[in-house]
């Protein structure tokens, strides 16, 4: 397979922005950076990479990817963000992306996991063109063992089992499950996952100084409040991790996320039902009380060290997003 089919094939189905090659290319290439990038020098080189007459002819095969390109995207690599992205895709797209690598020689397992495979798939180009090569013999790339096993679910254990965060794998007695990479914090907000709860901060934070800040000023915020709000979208993020978790290692982990988040909300509800002077307040009482709350409803948490206070303050932002909080700052006290 050239990289040429496979970013062809890549614009065709991912929904990210592909007005032209050059803004697709852009776009995609990003997904595959980690945000620290930006401080490598070569970053600026990166980012100037928007040539319309190179890219229309790396898309159509005539011209091989820049091995310096290459050298820095895998100098700089996380694949979390495509990962995320193509763990999104439809039934159908997916399916018409694995037919498609079937018929260029890839053997795809029963129930493949579409997004790690086809991430590694994507690496070993970058590598190919750090080579100054342009072409894979799909044949010749075995999909990953933690994708195969990832796609062969069991249910979230019942014994004790213990999380290792450095090497990001569940140790079940002498099982040992390679779990998918954490989703770290976006330099940008993502309106479609964060909207809700960053709208209720921002409303917190509208109060704090009276003056309405909304998603389209944020840049108005005040810097310590800006520093608030990145460090509830890390804990956000933290616990959207092991919602990711769950969904995509064990047969019942979504069933069993959403039991954590019942379970959260029903520890916090008469804290956050409690009388307060403000939204600020309330927030850090609620997330206060989350920390000391003994989450147990969930077979999650018969993973030590998988759900840690970062995760637990996070959970309050998820409750936001998932409609059990509506707001810090005006509560609904009808039936009370």
């Amino acid at each position: 397979m050239k990289f040429s089919e496979l970013l062809n094939l890549l614009k065709k189905a991912l929904p990210i922005p592909k007005n032209n090659q050059p803004e697709f290319m852009s776009n995609l290439l990003n997904l595959f950076i980690e945000d620290s990038a930006e401080d490598d020098p070569r970053f600026e080189q990166f980012s100037d990479f928007t040539n319309k007459s190179t890219i229309t002819k790396i898309f159509n095969g005539q011209r091989k990817f820049p091995k310096d390109i290459a050298d820095f995207i895998l100098s700089n690599s996380d694949k979390s963000k495509f990962v995320d992205l193509v763990s999104k895709l439809s039934y159908d797209t997916s399916t018409e992306i694995i037919n498609v690598l079937t018929d260029k020689g890839l053997y795809c397992p029963k129930n493949v996991d579409l997004s790690d495979t086809l991430a590694d798939i994507f690496i070993k180009f970058l590598h190919a063109a750090s080579a100054k090569k342009d072409e894979l013999d799909l044949k010749d790339i075995n999909v990953s063992k933690e994708a195969a096993l990832r796609n062969n679910k069991r249910p979230v254990p019942l014994e004790l089992s213990e999380y290792s965060p450095d090497d990001n794998v569940i140790n079940i007695g002498n099982e040992h499950i390679k779990l998918p990479p954490g989703l770290k914090k976006p330099k940008d907000i993502q309106q479609k996952s964060e909207a809700p709860y960053i709208k209720a901060l921002l409303e917190v934070y509208s109060e704090n100084k009276n003056k309405v800040f909304s998603l389209a000023n944020l840049n108005e915020l005040p810097q310590k409040c800006k520093n608030h709000l990145e460090r509830q979208r890390a804990e956000f993020y933290s616990s959207e991790s092991i919602a990711r978790i769950a969904r995509e290692t064990f047969s019942d982990g979504e069933a069993q996320f959403k039991r954590l988040e019942k379970e959260a909300y029903d520890g916090i509800e008469p804290t956050y039902h409690s009388s307060c002077p403000n939204g600020k307040e309330r927030l850090r009482i609620v997330q206060d009380k989350i920390t000391s709350t003994t989450l147990s409803a969930s077979k999650l948490a018969n993973i030590v060290g998988l759900i840690n206070n970062e995760a637990k303050k996070g959970l309050c932002h998820k409750l936001v997003n998932d409609n059990y909080i509506k707001s810090w700052v005006n509560i609904d006290d009808e039936d009370f």
